[in-house]
C-alpha cells in the first residue's frame, strides 16, 4: 500500500513513506526510495577525473542525507496497533551504480546505515531482501533471524559487486584474446608476411 502522511511528534513535519508492504501474518515492512539519483547522473556524464571525484563525493552525500533522514522519522512508532515491524526502514536506492560509487568512498556505507536502523537496498536486492524478511517473520526468535537476514544481504550485496568485477574482467580478457586472434589471422592471410605466401 502507498504509504499515509504520518507526523513527527518532535518536529511536527510530515512524515510519509513511499510503501508499506502488508504480510498476512500482521507484520508490515516501511520502504522509502527518495534517494537522490542528481550526482550519479552527473558522474556518468563527465570524463573529466576532478568533476567525477566531485560527483561521486555528492553521490555518498545524498545517501548519507537520506539515512540521517530515515533514522530520525522513527517510522516504526506509527505502525497501526497489532501490527508489528522491523527495527529498521528499508531504504531503496532505484540504481545498484549508485550504492557502488558511495561503497568506493565508504566501503562501510551498508553498516553504518544499519547501525542508524535503516536497511540499504537496490533493484537487485530489494525482492531477496523481502523473501528473506518474511521467512525470518515466521520463525520465533525474530533478533536472530534479522542478525542473519543483515549477514545475508551483505554477502548478496559483495557477491553482486564480485560478478560485476569479474563481468569487467572478462570483458577485458576477451577483447585481449580477440586482439591475439586477429594477429594469428594475419600471419595466414593472402598478402603481406602471411606464412602463406
Amino acid at each position: 500500500a502507498m504509504g499515509s502522511t504520518l507526523y513527527n511528534e518532535d518536529s511536527g513535519k510530515k512524515m510519509r513513506p513511499d510503501y508499506i508492504l502488508h504480510y498476512p501474518d500482521r507484520t508490515e515492512v516501511i520502504i522509502d526510495a527518495k534517494t537522490s539519483m542528481e550526482a550519479l547522473s552527473d558522474w556518468f556524464a563527465t570524463e573529466d577525473a576532478s568533476q567525477k571525484e566531485d560527483a561521486a563525493k555528492r553521490n555518498l552525500a545524498a545517501i548519507r542525507t537520506q539515512i540521517k533522514s530515515l533514522s530520525g522519522k522513527r517510522y516504526q512508532d506509527y505502525i497501526r496497533d497489532g501490527y508489528r515491524t522491523l527495527d529498521y526502514v528499508i531504504m531503496f536506492i532505484p540504481n545498484y551504480g549508485s550504492l557502488q560509487l558511495a561503497k568506493t568512498l565508504a566501503p562501510n556505507i551498508f553498516q553504518e546505515a544499519y547501525q542508524q536502523g535503516v536497511l540499504l537496498t537496490t533493484e537487485e536486492t530489494l525482492m531477496p531482501f523481502l523473501r528473506m524478511i518474511r521467512i525470518a517473520w515466521t520463525n520465533y526468535d525474530q533478533a536472530r533471524n534479522q542478525e542473519k537476514i543483515i549477514k545475508a544481504a551483505q554477502t548478496m550485496v559483495d557477491r553482486v559487486a564480485d560478478f560485476v568485477k569479474a563481468h569487467a574482467a572478462m570483458g577485458e580478457k576477451l577483447r585481449a584474446a580477440q586482439e591475439e586472434y586477429d594477429k594469428v589471422s594475419a600471419k595466414i592471410s593472402d598478402s603481406g608476411q602471411s606464412i602463406l605466401v
